[in-house]
């Protein structure tokens, strides 16, 4: 749908602004996503993978910061972190403050049922970059990855 309207001071058939219906391209990410829960690790997966990142999926908060520490030590670090919350042995909270005390540069998302009580608590997480809530919104993460990732670089 193309709506004209007049704009002061513009020449009749000048545009004034265009949408740009191609974004840049954004770059792939190395993402470690963590949850106990399988079909939502396999789900978020599936997402993550489609939008081209190269995705580790780690069962759980020990399994994760194994698997953090040997590409560490592999040369082979991760661009950010996607965690769970609530998980037995080790929870997000753990898991990101021990992943912060290796890496604290890296951005950690917490993808949790509770985003919005959190959020809407005002409590803040320590170690945790950025809280959002389960079902995550596609564009919302995305956008944020890289946002944060962005950052990090520029740290």
């Amino acid at each position: 749908i193309l709506l004209w309207l007049p704009v002061p001071g513009a020449q009749h058939g000048q545009a004034i602004g265009t949408i740009d219906n191609n974004p840049p391209e954004r770059t792939a990410l190395k993402l470690l996503l963590v949850d106990d829960e399988e079909r939502v690790l396999q789900a978020m997966y599936d997402i993550l993978s489609s939008l081209g990142h190269d995705v580790t999926m780690a069962q759980g908060g020990e399994e994760a910061l194994n698997t953090f520490s040997q590409h560490i030590t592999q040369n082979q670090p991760f661009n950010a972190i996607i965690t769970d919350l609530g998980m037995p042995r080790m929870d997000g909270r753990q898991l990101a403050e021990q992943i912060k005390q290796i890496m604290p540069s890296i951005p950690i998302i917490m993808l949790t049922g509770w985003g919005n009580q959190i959020l809407n608590d005002g409590e803040l997480i320590p170690w945790v970059d950025k809280v959002l809530s389960k079902p995550a919104k596609l564009a919302e993460l995305s956008d944020l990855l890289h946002k944060l990732c962005n950052q990090a670089k520029s740290a």
